[in-house]
């Protein structure tokens, strides 16, 4: 149970860092949800916990990431 603990806390601080990263400014300008979530899916992250990370729900990320995908389509 000791190491179940000591994991969780550990998960907290990574989750923490990841959305101070996401903060940061891309050219000196606030970043937007939607630009934090295309960012943290263009790192690998599943939808459920970019929506923890950006304080959004699930649907709502899934909502934005499709309306990038379709807008990129149209493009090409």
């Amino acid at each position: 149970m000791e190491d179940t603990k000591l994991l969780e806390q550990i998960v907290r601080r990574l989750d923490v860092l990841i959305a101070l990263e996401i903060e940061k400014p891309l050219h000196e300008k606030q970043t937007t949800i939607t630009q934090r979530i295309v960012r943290l899916e263009a790192l690998g992250l599943p939808s459920a916990e970019i929506a923890g990370l950006v304080g959004k729900g699930t649907n709502y990320v899934n909502a934005v990431l499709s309306q990038k995908r379709k807008a990129a389509k149209k493009k090409d």
